[in-house]
């Protein structure tokens, strides 16, 4: 079977084309043995997917050894949390502005972009949280 990426150098910097479209791209190296490291990972991935799936699930594991044990449960636990605090939020900030009828609206407001501060503050510590 044909390699569906070859290998050249122009300008000392290696490139890979696609045989098939003709597509040139850099894989931004000067030096051989990466050139190939890649270019034989480009080929891999075209004549073999699932393989290449489970080759970059190795990659990641070993990058991030917590993100095995991470499963989509948590995930989705931590996505129904930023809702409810999305809502508490908007909850809140109706409040705020009704409450501004009954007493003056400059007040209301100042309080309303307070509270959207520490909401936008307690979001960001929940990403930050969804990162790790």
């Amino acid at each position: 079977m044909k390699a569906q990426y070859r290998l050249f150098r122009r300008n000392g910097i290696f490139y890979a084309q696609d045989n098939v479209s003709g597509k040139q791209q850099s894989l931004k190296t000067r030096i051989r043995q990466e050139a190939l490291s890649l270019l034989q990972a480009k080929n891999q991935a075209h004549s073999s997917a699932s393989f290449t799936l489970e080759l970059g699930l190795v990659y990641l594991r070993h990058a991030n050894p917590k993100l095995a044990m991470r499963v989509w449960h948590n995930l989705e636990c931590e996505r129904q949390r930023l809702d409810e605090a999305h809502r508490t939020f908007a909850r809140d900030f109706d409040q705020a502005v009704n409450e501004a009828s009954r007493s003056s609206r400059v007040e209301a407001l100042v309080s309303a972009y307070a509270l959207q501060q520490h909401m936008r503050s307690r979001q960001r510590d929940m990403e930050m949280e969804l990162e790790l």
